[in-house]
């Protein structure tokens, strides 16, 4: 196989794509008369007729009752979830809570639970006192101490 054999359309100099139609060797056949099945020119019968206005179309009825299995389903995916993450976090915790106790270092796990459950809630009242900030910075701007004490009322 040679070189010209692969790419001889693009390199051989034998094959000049404007000297190829020259001959008069064009393929395109012509047309000259087109019927199809049933296309008689004398029966000629006109299209049919578009309706005046919009065409209404009814809604599906949707099935009724799924939303409440639906739910239930996702209530129990949701339970699940949380039981599978509990699982996994109590057996590392526990699993950890063994070893440092065997170790003899049972307070270091104890410590940094407590300083986890510290800075969390201490983060979770800086948001909440921010949100409150901004909320209450609002609400006095609105409609005055009223506003702000029908919130407090509630």
């Amino acid at each position: 196989m040679s070189f010209f054999d692969a790419f001889g359309m693009m390199f051989d100099p034998d094959d000049d794509p404007r000297r190829r139609n020259a001959a008069g060797t064009d393929d395109d056949p012509v047309i000259l008369n087109v019927e199809t099945d049933g296309d008689d020119a004398s029966h000629r019968t006109p299209p049919p007729q578009r309706p005046a206005g919009p065409r209404i179309t009814r809604q599906p009825e949707r099935p009724r009752g799924n939303g409440r299995g639906s739910r239930i389903l996702i209530g129990v995916v949701l339970a699940l979830a949380v039981i599978v993450g509990l699982f996994f976090g109590l057996s590392r915790f526990i699993t950890d809570l063994m070893w440092y106790g065997q170790l003899g270092f049972q307070s270091v796990i104890w410590t940094q639970l407590g300083v986890r459950v510290g800075v969390w809630v201490a983060y979770a009242l800086l948001v909440a006192a921010v949100g409150f900030g901004n909320t209450g910075g609002d609400i006095f701007e609105r409609g005055g101490e009223k506003n702000w004490k029908k919130i407090i009322d509630l």
